[in-house]
């Protein structure tokens, strides 16, 4: 079992899936990429598991698209990440050595064990599959195919980069596979909770700021993003839950009267750009001023020049600016999430331009 853990840990093997897709490094310490589809294929693949496609995928999902399903995989997609994150700084695991080839400096100095982008893209795609087959009238060959393709470009890209070992995938698609097992048959049960009881917010809020304070901390002295990033997708799941919560208990939201499967909502194109940039403009200001606002007033409640304590070097030690920063985005992303469900809610509704299955899905 050993031989097997080391030789899936290994950078040897790293390199050589790297050969099989088109890299190879000269005797001169040179970079040669022979295969451009595949450095195309797999630099988007890497992308579709980071901060910018989150940023602008999920939002999109409330606007456009069923927010049923993406408070769903908003939830699982946590989980994952929390999970994985929090065994990172278990495992303590470097990031692939020589000979593979470090085509990515981002989260280079993080810990590799297991590949969160491996937990990740399952937990969204087959979370998206999973609700949308017990909602729509959809293909499920279909969904399978893109499922996997999807899971496969992500998660091998994160390997053709040098930033995992395949023994970092493997676990990381084992550990999402059994979260996924366990999870999503009382997804609906959870969710329908959150939304519905008085008290949620308070158990959400709870259980969730607890989380984060007890995340796992290295014992080694290196300061890593890992618990910045575990937070504000912490928030961002609590936004998104207390908008929903705060929907529903004004009576905004109504389920009563669906029946299924649904039909895609996709007949007023002018509508759904008038979402999509109204809907991420007021992403990017709720972000902007939730930073700006949290951070200045942190740092005028503890008596810190936010100029100078930005200038300060990141590290452990540095345990007032960790606290100011980790709050800052939990605030942030709370309020980002809130505002994607709350707030632009109420202004669709006054520009007339809503969906109308938004008010059914609780």
């Amino acid at each position: 079992m050993s031989k097997i853990w080391n030789y899936l840990n290994s950078p040897e093997l790293v390199y050589k899936v790297q050969n099989f897709f088109g890299l190879e490094r000269t005797k001169d310490d040179k970079i040669i990429i022979k295969n451009k589809f595949f450095y195309y294929l797999f630099i988007i693949g890497t992308e579709l598991g980071d901060e910018l496609f989150y940023g602008i995928f999920i939002p999109m999902c409330f606007f456009n698209l069923d927010g049923f399903i993406g408070r769903r995989f908003v939830f699982n997609w946590f989980i994952n990440m929390y999970v994985g994150q929090a065994l990172k700084e278990f495992f303590l695991t470097e990031r692939p050595k020589a000979p593979a080839i470090k085509m990515q400096k981002k989260f280079s100095n993080e810990y590799s064990l297991p590949s969160t982008h491996a937990m990740s893209s399952p937990s969204i795609a087959v979370t998206i599959v999973y609700f949308a087959l017990e909602r729509y009238d959809v293909n499920l060959t279909i969904c399978a195919i893109l499922t996997v393709i999807w899971i496969s470009v992500v998660s091998w890209s994160r390997v053709y980069l040098g930033m995992h070992s395949v023994l970092d995938l493997v676990l990381g698609f084992f550990l999402s596979a059994v979260l996924l097992t366990v999870v999503l048959p009382i997804t609906n049960t959870i969710e329908l909770f959150l939304a519905t009881n008085v008290f949620s917010p308070i158990v959400l809020l709870t259980v969730t700021i607890t989380a984060m304070v007890y995340f796992p901390r290295p014992s080694t002295r290196i300061f890593t993003r890992t618990k910045g990033d575990t937070t504000s997708i912490a928030a961002v799941f609590v936004g998104i839950e207390l908008g929903h919560w705060l929907n529903y208990q004004m009576g905004y939201l109504d389920d009563s009267q669906v029946v299924l499967p649904l039909a895609v909502e996709f007949n007023n194109i002018l509508n759904f750009i008038m979402r999509t940039v109204i809907g991420l403009l007021i992403a990017a200001a709720s972000e902007f001023i939730g930073k700006l606002v949290a951070y200045s007033s942190l740092c005028a409640y503890y008596g810190e020049d936010k100029k100078k304590l930005k200038e300060t070097p990141d590290s452990i030690d540095n345990t007032k600016k960790n606290f100011i920063d980790l709050t800052t985005n939990f605030l942030t992303y709370s309020f980002l999430g809130f505002c994607t469900l709350f707030v632009v809610h109420h202004i669709y509704s006054y520009f007339n331009i809503q969906r109308t299955s938004f008010y059914t899905e609780i």
